[in-house]
């Protein structure tokens, strides 16, 4: 697999491709020019988040040492853990790949579904989630019902402040309509979120 604009090469077993993305599986075993080649590039994909995904790939994790989560970038607000999970996210729904949604899902709930309030996705993250995936994936149902419950707007960085004129509407649309659906059903609203609710069925 050649990455990036670069074209860095990844060698990757074709087997363990296929096994996990339907993308790859119709690639490397249809008539297409990358069953011919044995061979496939992906330049839109950064090499920094393919090798976490490469790791996934044979142990089945992400490996939390390299994403250095924790400090926040002062020009956008995003962590590199948000960054990076939110890209191998998209990576995992623009190739198919479900498990490792799961995982990411997993994963983010693990720092975001506990409930605590003023924790919210960046508007880094959510700029990036809403102009890249649809907004009935499990991501960004996610990042609107945590928002929905734990958004405080005083919690917001500089940078954050300056970044909601770029909101996607499709994101203020979903978010005001949860915050009515919450106000007319005070007290009966379900307001702990379930990692179920987020995560696929993979056979």
């Amino acid at each position: 697999i050649k990455v990036g604009a670069g074209e860095e090469p990844f060698k990757v077993h074709q087997d363990i491709l296929c096994q996990r993305s339907r993308f790859f599986r119709n690639a490397f075993k249809g008539q297409f020019r990358e069953a011919k080649e044995g061979s496939m590039k992906l330049r839109d994909t950064d090499v920094d988040i393919f090798r976490l995904i490469m790791f996934w790939l044979y142990r089945d994790e992400i490996p939390k040492s390299s994403l250095h989560t924790g400090v926040p970038d002062a020009s956008t607000g995003e962590t590199p853990n948000d960054r990076a999970f939110s890209k191998i996210y998209i990576f995992a729904e623009v190739y198919d790949f479900p498990a490792l949604r799961n995982r990411v899902m997993a994963e983010l709930f693990t720092g975001y579904g506990a409930g605590t309030i003023g924790l919210s996705f960046p508007n880094a993250t959510i700029i990036r989630a809403f102009g890249e995936l649809r907004e009935d994936s499990a991501l960004c149902r996610f990042i609107v019902d945590v928002a929905a419950r734990q958004w405080r707007p005083d919690r917001d960085c500089p940078a954050e402040v300056r970044q909601r004129v770029e909101l996607p509407h499709a994101y203020l649309l979903a978010l005001a309509t949860m915050l009515a659906k919450r106000s007319h059903c005070f007290g009966s609203f379900e307001d702990r979120l379930k990692l179920e609710d987020y995560i696929e069925f993979v056979s």
